[in-house]
Order: structure tokens, then C-alpha cells, then sequence
């Protein structure tokens, strides 16, 4: 998830921020968010 951070949006996250970034990109993939 960090690599996707810096790759598309240009933000160099650490590891705990980047977790929250994948877990929200996870739950709107799955449809739960909007």
C-alpha cells in the first residue's frame, strides 16, 4: 500500500498510516463503503 500511496497520489506514508489507507481501499472495493 505505501508504493500505491507514492505511485498515485504522491504521498510517502509510514507502514501504520499506509494500514489504515489499505483497510478503507479494501472495504470500498468490497462494496461496504461508498
Amino acid at each position: 500500500m505505501q508504493r500505491d500511496l507514492a505511485e498515485r497520489e504522491g504521498i510517502f506514508a509510514d507502514p501504520a498510516s499506509a494500514a489504515a489507507s489499505a483497510g478503507l481501499e479494501i472495504l470500498t472495493n468490497s462494496g461496504v463503503v461508498h
